[in-house]
C-alpha cells in the first residue's frame, strides 16, 4: 500500500512570509484580510492556473468580498514586467501581494510589492 508523502506544513517569519504545506490556500482570505481588502496575485503563467485551485481561490476572495487583481510571470521577472506592472497597479490601493508559486514567482512578487511604495524604476535598485 503506498501512502502519499507530504511534506510537513512550514512558514518562515521573515518578510516575505512565506507559508507552504498542504491545504494552506484555505488559510489564504484569512491572511489577505490581516492586511487589507485589496490583493495583488502574482502567479506563474500555467501549472497553478490550469490545476482548477485559482478558480476555487477567485471564488472564496469574492465570497469573502476582498478586491484583487491577478498577474502571472513566465520566467524570471525582467526589469520590465515589474515596472510595467507597478505602474498599472500604483492607483489600485494594493494592500497586500501574494505570490503563488515558485521562485520566479515569489522574486516577482517581493519586486512589485516593494517597488509600489517608490516612485522610480527597480533598475535604480539592480
Amino acid at each position: 500500500m503506498n501512502k502519499k508523502k507530504y511534506i510537513n506544513k512550514f512558514s518562515f517569519s521573515r518578510i516575505p512570509k512565506i507559508s507552504f504545506g498542504k491545504g494552506e490556500l484555505n488559510n489564504l482570505c484569512e491572511k489577505i484580510s490581516g492586511f487589507g481588502k485589496t490583493a495583488l496575485i502574482v502567479t506563474g503563467s500555467s501549472s497553478f492556473r490550469s490545476s482548477g485551485k485559482l478558480d476555487i481561490i477567485l471564488n472564496l476572495l469574492k465570497k469573502k468580498s476582498l478586491n484583487f487583481f491577478i498577474i502571472s510571470v513566465k520566467g524570471e521577472p525582467s526589469p520590465d514586467f515589474v515596472d510595467e506592472n507597478v505602474t498599472a497597479f500604483k492607483d489600485k490601493k494594493i494592500e497586500v501581494v501574494v505570490s503563488i508559486g515558485g521562485g520566479s514567482v515569489i522574486d516577482a512578487g517581493k519586486a512589485i510589492s516593494a517597488m509600489l511604495t517608490q516612485e522610480c524604476s527597480v533598475l535604480d535598485f539592480l
